[in-house]
């Protein structure tokens, strides 16, 4: 996550230096066509590139600060999630010792197939023992016990999850930023399928300490 924010800035450097190079060439190429307009057109060239860093910089800022926002807001969402711990209660059938962690109401349903391809929106439920996805047009229930792997994405905005039974491997992917993100959530509820409830608020903790530390990192521009 600190990784994601400072590469927000990342090629900023090379990129302005290509900028000044390029207008720095246009202007010596006006002086040695025209001298008489020389000076307008190095105003104008000077005034292109000014405008051009400006915007550059206030896009990164934007983007920065967007991605600030939403990591924030998750980190709050989570650190809910660790102190209150989870729920014996849900709006469908627990099974015996099973609990609800979180469900989120904005995500996508994927399939890969070599890239995401968009299959259906709707709720997740993450559980201590399955995860399940209910849209208009599908419904896909994961027991965590059968799950060989799953890989998130960066800042865990999706998650690409193999089952044991093989087949179409699919991916939850984050539609709303400001909600924790499903590769975290579904991190957290393999761990309490495996080690516990306690374990999973452990490491729900840790995330909350690692998003923070990245917001408290990220440049300050």
């Amino acid at each position: 996550m600190r990784k994601q924010l400072s590469k927000i800035y990342g090629g900023f450097m090379f990129r302005t230096g290509c900028l000044l190079f390029v207008g720095l060439v246009f202007i010596f190429a006006a002086f040695e066509a025209q001298p008489a307009a020389a000076w307008t057109s190095g105003a104008i060239g000077a005034g292109v590139i000014g405008l051009t860093i400006w915007g550059y910089f206030a896009s990164k800022r934007r983007e920065q600060r967007d991605l600030t926002h939403s990591l924030t807001s998750q980190a709050i969402g989570l650190e809910r999630l660790a102190n209150e711990g989870f729920s014996p209660e849900a709006s469908f059938a627990l099974e015996p010792g099973e609990k609800l962690i979180y469900k989120d109401n904005h995500v996508e349903l994927a399939a890969i197939a070599g890239e995401l391809k968009p299959l259906d929106q709707g709720s997740v439920f993450y559980t201590t023992q399955r995860v399940m996805f209910t849209g208009a047009a599908q419904t896909m229930i994961w027991p965590l016990a059968s799950v060989l792997n799953f890989e998130p994405g960066p800042n865990g905005q999706f998650v690409a999850i193999a089952t044991l039974e093989g087949g179409q491997n699919f991916a939850l992917k984050q539609i709303n930023p400001l909600a924790p993100a499903p590769g975290v959530l579904f991190d957290i509820a393999m761990t309490a399928q495996k080690e516990g409830e306690s374990a999973a608020l452990d490491k729900t903790r840790n995330y909350v300490e690692s998003i923070r530390a990245a917001v408290a990192a990220a440049p300050k521009r």
